[in-house]
């Protein structure tokens, strides 16, 4: 504990409060997240996030607090950010829950004390650990980390443009970003930089420059098989033309340990539960993960980019260039690749393509043919339908308002056919 954190105290405010026991409640001043960054993101229509294979670091700002951190990010290609860690306390910095998600909404949520269940009508059961219930939930959880940092520079200038040496940068106001994964491996990293880098100051690390990146490593998963992963990184790493010698570095350190200890700021905000587990980060460790067949077909020529494209060309005014059209399409189509293995199939096309499968995006491709032509031929059956239907002096005015929309949905279609048939039976 450094000498200003030794003096620190929490200001405790009081409040009244008409719903809180005795009336009143107290409130501890936070600090929450400007922004989160992330491996990958979700795509939209798409029912998990997707990772970032080639190392892009993913921003998610959905109410416009960090352009500072955006700009920063985009001057490095969105590949590196160098951060400082706010405190020297492991528990400031990095908070972690279990956290289990279906599709579309968070299943249940807890830490070592209890698991609290979200059922389908909203309602909350606390399950405390030790019991049954609590230790089926864990097993179905994956770790969800929250880590809290800010920019820093190890070379910041003062108005005039001379050296101040390393320090913390505030780009969009007093405040915290905040990273977020899943990787075990990525957690590893952590640890083992934060255990060595406070071994060699002191027990301290707030304000110590790191350079944050998301690389790809072969690491060995549960099952004990190697797997090409991509993981976070952080690394102490000055930047061309600033080394490290024996001589300077513990001065260097010294200097940015400095300025760590003038940030005094107040904790980060325990996150709300439904916000701090919007589904935006991809499972890292679990997600499918290249194996040296699909390695030999990237290095072989296999392009996502084509695949995907001659998708949209072939189902081009068809329902399965949209949802929930392309998802039936491609649900079907992974059930079929994987013979029935249910953990792999999907109904999402971006994770088709990441998994770089030559022969799964050849059964895509005939299968959206053969679909595609299967469409053309419902549409000709309509046309022939509707046009049978106005010679027979027929009223097809009301149909046409009422299956607006059928050139792109599946069962409007087939009902509009079976209605004008109807109309010359």
């Amino acid at each position: 504990m450094t000498a200003i954190e030794s003096t620190r105290t929490e200001e405790h405010i009081t409040l009244l409060d008409v719903y809180a026991e005795n009336g009143v409640r107290e409130v501890t001043p936070r600090v929450d997240a400007l922004a989160t960054i992330s491996a990958g993101a979700k795509a939209k229509n798409a029912s998990n996030p997707t990772i970032n294979r080639d190392g892009t670091i993913s921003l998610h700002d959905p109410e416009g607090r960090a352009s500072g951190l955006a700009a920063t990010l985009a001057a490095s290609g969105g590949k590196v950010l160098t951060i400082a860690f706010p405190f020297n306390d492991w528990d400031s910095v990095v908070q972690m829950r279990f956290a289990e998600y279906s599709a579309s909404r968070l299943l249940c949520f807890g830490d070592q004390h209890s698991i609290t269940e979200i059922t389908d009508k909203g309602e909350r059961k606390v399950h405390p650990a030790g019991t049954p219930e609590y230790d089926a939930l864990r097993k179905r959880c994956k770790v969800t980390v929250n880590v809290y940092f800010v920019l820093a520079a190890w070379d910041l200038k003062d108005p005039q443009g001379g050296s101040m040496g390393p320090g913390v940068l505030f780009p969009d106001g007093l405040g915290f970003y905040r990273l977020r994964f899943t990787s075990r491996n990525s957690l590893d990293n952590l640890l083992n930089t934060w255990k060595l880098i406070k071994k060699m100051s002191g027990d301290r690390i707030s304000g110590v420059p790191l350079d944050l990146q998301l690389v790809n490593r072969e690491v060995s998963g549960p099952d004990g098989k190697r797997r090409n992963v991509p993981v976070w990184t952080f690394t102490m790493k000055p930047p061309q033309g600033l080394q490290l010698t024996s001589r300077n570095f513990q001065a260097t350190l010294s200097q940015a340990l400095k300025s760590g200890e003038e940030l005094m700021l107040p904790a980060p905000d325990g996150d709300e539960i439904d916000a701090a587990f919007e589904v935006i980060t991809p499972d890292q460790d679990e997600a499918p993960a290249l194996t040296e067949r699909q390695t030999r077909e990237l290095t072989n020529g296999f392009n996502a980019a084509a695949v995907r494209t001659k998708y949209f060309a072939i189902t081009n005014n068809t329902p399965y260039a949209h949802q929930p059209g392309r998802a039936r399409l491609i649900t079907a189509v992974t059930a079929y690749h994987y013979q029935g293995d249910t953990e792999h199939v999907t109904d999402s096309l971006s994770e088709v393509l990441n998994r770089a499968d030559q022969a799964l995006a050849d059964v895509l491709l005939a299968s959206a043919e053969a679909w595609a032509a299967g469409w053309e031929a419902q549409c000709g059956a309509i046309r022939r339908a509707y046009s049978a239907a106005k010679t027979a002096g027929k009223d097809t005015d009301a149909l046409s308002t009422e299956f607006d929309g059928w050139r792109t949905d599946e069962e409007k279609a087939a009902e509009l056919l079976d209605r004008l048939q109807a109309l010359t039976a």
